[in-house]
C-alpha cells in the first residue's frame, strides 16, 4: 500500500460511466416503486405485504380486475401552513400506486386485506381452477 494516499483502502474505478449511469437509474426505479412488497404462496392462499408506514386504512383503495390487484394509496398532508407564501409547494398530499400480477388461480372473490403495524396484508384463497374476469373492490381493516 501506498503511503501517500488519502484513501487507506483499495479503490476500484469502475470501468465505465453507463454501468454507473445503470446502476444509479436502477436504484431510483426500485426506490419510487413504493409500497414495497412481498407475494407469498401458502398452501391455500397466496399472502401479500405491502410496507405502509404512516397510512391509514382510509387512505388506501384496494381493486381486483383481470388478474390485477392494484393498490392506490392517497396520503392528505396534515401540517398545513396558510400564511406562508410558497414559490413551490409539492408535499400537500402524496399518491401512490402499485399493480401486482396475480397467479391465474387466485380467487378475487374471498380477499381480505388488514392493515397492521404499517403493514398491509392482503390474503387471497387459492381457486381449483383459473377464476373468472372478476371486477371487485377490497375493503381494508
Amino acid at each position: 500500500m501506498d503511503n501517500n494516499t488519502l484513501y487507506p483502502g483499495s479503490f476500484h474505478q469502475y470501468r465505465d460511466e453507463r454501468m454507473v449511469d445503470k446502476h444509479l437509474k436502477r436504484q431510483k426505479l426500485i426506490k419510487n416503486q413504493l409500497p414495497m412488497t412481498n407475494l407469498v404462496e401458502l398452501n391455500d392462499e397466496y399472502k401479500i405485504e405491502l410496507m405502509v408506514p404512516g397510512i391509514s386504512r382510509e387512505e388506501i383503495m384496494l381493486e381486483i380486475k383481470d388478474h390485477l390487484l392494484t393498490i392506490r394509496i392517497l396520503k392528505k398532508n396534515k401540517h398545513q401552513h396558510p400564511k406562508q407564501s410558497y414559490q413551490m409547494h409539492e408535499f400537500d398530499s402524496e399518491c401512490k400506486d402499485r399493480i401486482i400480477s396475480l397467479p391465474k388461480n387466485a380467487s378475487g372473490e374471498f380477499v381480505c386485506a388488514e392493515l397492521h403495524e404499517g403493514i398491509l396484508h392482503v390474503h387471497l384463497k387459492k381457486a381449483n381452477q383459473a377464476s373468472s374476469h372478476l371486477h371487485t373492490h377490497v375493503a381494508v381493516y
